[in-house]
């Protein structure tokens, strides 16, 4: 999967350090899979949420960060559209 986006991990991981590591190891999983379809993520991420419009989100360091994507299966893209604290989480929209 290609993804876009990653400059906004990027800010993240300099704003909280501790979620590099992880964020990283999403990354490299993420770029090395070839998603056709939900149940193909939820293999990689059991507790990866489908919240509609091809929307996923991951749980990032336990359930500490929260991280939005936009999957097309079509042209293996994910678009990252938020990353953010589970406090940041419960106040999105969606």
């Amino acid at each position: 999967m290609k993804i876009a986006g990653l400059g906004l991990l990027h800010d993240f991981m300099k704003r909280r350090p501790d979620s590099k590591t992880p964020l990283q190891t999403w990354v490299a999983l993420v770029r090395n899979a070839n998603w056709e379809k939900n149940t193909d993520i939820r293999q990689m991420s059991g507790s990866a949420s489908f919240v509609g419009d091809r929307r996923v989100v991951f749980n990032i360091k336990g359930r500490r960060y929260r991280l939005d994507v936009k999957v097309s299966y079509k042209r293996q893209l994910v678009q990252v559209i938020r990353v953010g604290t589970h406090a940041d989480y419960d106040k999105w929209r969606f």
